[in-house]
């Protein structure tokens, strides 16, 4: 065999006094935290575009239900704590993101208790803390506003730090000014392509085809199948769906063996026994026959049940493999990456690129 493919077909409000605490959800692995970061991602990307595209700048608050003060003082607010929103969200000491299942309470107008979205302390120190069931289902846009006015409030501004219930110059309240400021972030992302309407995950692995001792190698990425609107429950694939990345060497001309992964994941990786129980990984090798009259015929040669395993879950080892003959597959999970695109459906990603395995 002289040539080997492989081929990859692939609402918020500041709180000044917290209430209630929570449980962090998850392991750092949650698709919720992947959605914030990637979000995060466009507004940084934003904020640059606003600040370095001259018509961006004349374009910024420019809305005919506001006021030319208004506006004024919309564009005053970017430009002055633009190099701190920045800050804030780049680099090894950029503010850091909480789930949490609890309701997230804060000081409302009326000084009662009310439940938000997101809430931070006022000023560049402390985290942003995220009502998990609250924020889920949001579209990327909504969840660029939240993240904006959350940061508004981190960010100083004519030597203070803007509060949602005080005067905000020509706004009736802090709230108004900073929640103008997000809609315009949100509208200039929108313009420049740097957020989508829906949200996608895919998978990354370091994959292995080592035939008589020799390895050959590349990376796949394949998009992760929620099965449940909380995105708690997901399966992961390589060389099952057509939106897969397929991992094969051709074996003859009418026939190549292909590697097949599904993880069925039923729980976002919580250690309860019953989610590890229904927590699985099957792998096995396949002889597929590409020229036969009713379409591809397939042949299991090699299959390995991984009871309780998820290669995405920390705790869990990240590499596996399997061998049949002189042909050993094996992959090596390398870590997830989120996208926002207007092409996605919540629940699917599809991703291709095609590669030769050399």
């Amino acid at each position: 065999m002289s040539k080997f493919y492989l081929i990859f077909i692939l609402l918020c409000f500041l709180p000044f006094k917290v209430f209630a605490g929570g449980s962090v959800i998850g392991n750092g692995g949650d698709p919720i935290f992947y959605f914030l970061e990637v979000t995060r991602s466009s507004f940084v990307e934003t904020i640059k575009t606003i600040i370095f595209d001259p018509n961006e700048k004349k374009k910024f608050c420019d809305k005919k239900t506001l006021s030319d003060e208004q506006i004024e003082i919309c564009r005053d607010f970017l430009f002055e704590t633009a190099n701190q929103l920045l800050t804030l969200n780049q680099g090894l000491l950029k503010t850091s993101f909480v789930l949490k299942e609890e309701p997230l309470l804060v000081e409302g107008p009326d000084g009662r208790p009310m439940s938000v979205a997101a809430r931070t302390l006022l000023g560049p120190e402390g985290v942003v803390e995220f009502h998990r069931d609250s924020v889920k289902l949001m579209a990327p846009t909504l969840v660029l506003f939240l993240i904006a006015h959350e940061f508004s409030h981190k960010a100083l501004f004519q030597g203070r730090y803007m509060t949602d219930n005080e005067p905000g110059g020509p706004f009736a309240t802090g709230r108004e000014l900073l929640d103008t400021v997000a809609s315009a972030i949100v509208d200039a992302a929108k313009r420049n392509g740097k957020i989508g309407s829906n949200y996608g995950i895919r998978d990354r692995f370091d994959c292995l085809a080592t035939v008589n001792g020799t390895p050959l190698g590349n990376r796949a990425s394949t998009p992760r199948a929620f099965l449940s609107e909380d995105l708690m429950s997901y399966e992961i694939s390589l060389s099952r769906n057509p939106t897969d990345s397929f991992i094969y060497i051709p074996e003859s001309t009418s026939s190549e063996l292909v590697f097949r992964v599904i993880t069925h994941e039923p729980s976002n990786c919580r250690d309860k026994p019953e989610d590890s129980a229904n927590r699985s990984t099957v792998i096995s090798i396949v002889r597929v026959y590409k020229n036969s009259d009713n379409g591809p015929r397939e042949e299991v040669l090699a299959s390995q049940s991984l009871a309780g395993y998820n290669p995405v879950c920390e705790k869990n080892p990240v590499a596996f493999g399997l061998s049949n003959g002189n042909v050993r597959f094996s992959c090596k999970y390398s870590g997830a990456e989120a996208t926002t695109s207007s092409f996605l459906k919540l629940f699917s990603y599809e991703f291709e690129f095609n590669h030769k395995f050399r």
